[in-house]
Order: C-alpha cells, then sequence, then structure tokens
C-alpha cells in the first residue's frame, strides 16, 4: 500500500459530547455492562438466556426511547418524567405531586451557592496534575459540591441518563453540541475528600436564583468544554510527534484514527470494525508496536489475542474522567 504524506492527515471528526459519552455514558447503568459483548448481546436479543445481554438490550431500548421521546415532543416536565419513567421504568405520577423533584420554574426559586469558576479553576488544575494530597481537599470539595448541584435540576436522575437522552435529542434535531460536562456520576462512599464535602455541605449556604443557578451552571460547563479540547489537543500533539517521521500506510493511518474512538482494542476488533483483512491489520499493528505508537498491554482471556492500546490516548481518557468526575 502507498505510503502517505504523515504531516498532513486529519483525524475524523467528532462531535465532542459523542467522545465524553462513548467513554464514560451509563453511570451505575449501561458502563457497568460494558463487559457484555456485541455477541452476547445479538445472542439475548435471539431469546436466548444472556441475562445481562437482555438487561443491557432493555436499557439501550430505553435510552433510545427517551431519546425519541424528547425528538418528538415539545420539553416540558411531563415531557421529562416520561423520559425519566422509560429510562427507569418507574411510576411517574407520585413525582406530579411534587413538582420541584424536576425542578420549579419560578424565577424566585432558590438553589445552594457553589464555588466560582476561579475556586473551580484552581479545583480542575488539582485534579488534571492527578495530586491526591490532604491538603488539596478543599478545591475538591467545592468540585464535588457543584457537580451535585447540577445533577439535581431539571434532571434528578442520579446517573444522567435522562440529561444525555435529552442532549442527544437536541444535538440531533438542532445539531448542536451540548457539552458533556453537565453530566455527572454518583460518586462513591470512599473517595478522599467525601467526608470534607460532606462538612463543608452542613455549614451555612447562600442561594442563588434559578436564573443564577443556570448562568453558574453553563460558565461550569463551558469552562470545562475548554479544558476537555485542551486534553485533546494535548493528546494529539503527542500522537502527531509520534507519527511525524514514522512512514505509515493507509491500514495504519485508519488505526490511528480507529484510536481516538477506542485507545483500547484487538487485532481482531480492528478487522472487524474497520472492515480491513486480518492479515493487513495484524501486519500494520506490528508496525505500529514497532515505532512505539501502540503497546502490547495484555492478553485477553476469552480469546487469548494480544489487548494493545496507545498511551496518549488511553491517558486522554483517563485525564478527562478526572476532570469531569472525580
Amino acid at each position: 500500500m502507498p505510503v502517505t504524506n504523515q504531516t498532513n492527515y486529519e483525524f475524523y471528526p467528532f462531535p465532542l459530547s459523542e467522545f465524553c459519552i462513548r467513554y464514560l455514558c451509563g453511570g451505575d447503568s449501561m458502563r457497568q455492562l460494558r463487559h457484555v459483548s456485541r455477541t452476547e448481546l445479538l445472542l439475548a436479543r435471539l431469546g436466548l438466556d444472556y441475562p445481562e445481554g437482555a438487561l443491557l438490550d432493555m436499557r439501550i431500548n430505553r435510552f433510545s426511547h427517551a431519546v425519541e421521546l424528547f425528538s418528538n415532543l415539545a420539553l416540558s416536565k411531563s415531557t421529562l418524567l416520561e423520559a425519566h419513567s422509560t429510562l427507569t421504568g418507574t411510576d411517574t405520577r407520585g413525582f406530579r405531586k411534587n413538582e420541584s423533584w424536576i425542578g420549579p420554574d419560578k424565577a424566585s426559586s432558590k438553589y445552594p451557592e457553589v464555588a466560582s469558576v476561579k475556586e473551580i479553576d484552581q479545583a480542575l488544575s488539582y485534579l488534571v496534575d492527578d495530586h491526591n494530597s490532604s491538603s488539596h481537599l478543599q478545591p475538591l470539595q467545592h468540585v464535588y459540591s457543584f457537580m451535585e448541584l447540577l445533577s439535581i435540576h431539571p434532571f434528578q436522575d442520579a446517573n444522567g441518563r435522562v440529561a444525555r437522552a435529552f442532549h442527544i435529542a437536541q444535538e440531533r434535531k438542532m445539531g448542536i453540541q451540548v457539552p458533556a460536562t453537565l453530566y455527572r456520576y454518583k460518586h462513591g462512599e470512599n473517595e478522599l475528600y467525601i467526608g470534607e464535602a460532606h462538612n463543608f455541605k452542613a455549614s451555612p449556604k447562600t442561594y442563588l436564583t434559578n436564573t443564577e443557578f443556570w448562568q453558574r451552571a453553563y460558565d461550569w460547563s463551558d469552562f470545562a468544554t475548554e479544558k476537555i479540547l485542551e486534553l485533546i489537543k494535548n493528546a494529539k500533539n503527542i500522537l502527531d510527534t509520534q507519527t511525524l517521521l514514522t512512514p505509515l500506510n493507509s491500514v495504519d493511518i485508519s488505526i490511528i484514527k480507529h484510536l481516538w474512538q477506542q485507545p483500547i482494542t484487538t487485532q481482531a476488533y480492528i478487522s472487524q470494525t474497520l472492515d480491513l483483512p486480518i492479515y493487513d491489520v495484524g501486519k500494520s499493528i506490528n508496525t505500529l508496536v514497532s515505532y512505539n505508537i501502540l503497546q502490547p498491554s495484555r492478553i485477553k482471556k476469552r480469546t487469548l489475542q494480544p489487548v494493545y492500546h496507545n498511551v496518549a490516548l488511553v491517558n486522554l481518557y483517563k485525564n478527562v474522567e478526572k476532570l469531569l468526575f472525580k
């Protein structure tokens, strides 16, 4: 295959929200079922006894249904409740009696005040630098409190599934990219800063109005989105440096592009996903390993295939996760 000029190629474009959702989506729902293979999912859909495959299929269908609800209906409390009911299988009638569960519409509604963007900037710098010492508890508790606040209005689904369904629907309908930084997961009880965060929450609070709350929320979203784009740019620079003087063919480049969506992969998965002959994929993998673009990390238990990863892109995903959810 012809050698391509390595200084000019570009990676496939992808929406930022899709990038984040692909790796982080699901919280306590779909994320826990990431180990279910496509084969198991297919067999479950054909009626065979694969309980986890059937559960994942149900959740995927519910998520798709919720997206359709948001695509076809005007945004309203009833729509939010119906989508939540679809995703969780719960009865929404009880929630209608307590509309503050979704969030009041009145401008006089109040929400606890949270850290400023400047304080969050300081906290994020600690997170990105991966500092974990006790001296960093103070900024971390601000991030915890702020992300907790984002989770209660207007989508009080702990895993953010309703919010994701709405945002994906908006993206399809209007062609806009809603930042994935409005999503959060439930925090476990063992994080270093949880105790400090609880103490912080117990202290006296000032309050924001409904309008101020949303402004602060979107300020956070824009700010964190810039941080994610910066991380992506840094990862791309590292990968560009690795490939700059490397003679790569079209299969090699296809694999590198694929790594942006799947930084940990196998020869068989690449062959299937990119519809390439497995021999060509194997040859390219050997080339990429020899130039340290790919690294073998372990052997897959069920198939005994080597698993490969690109360090820069794996670190990118880890840093995005730290930035948003830890």
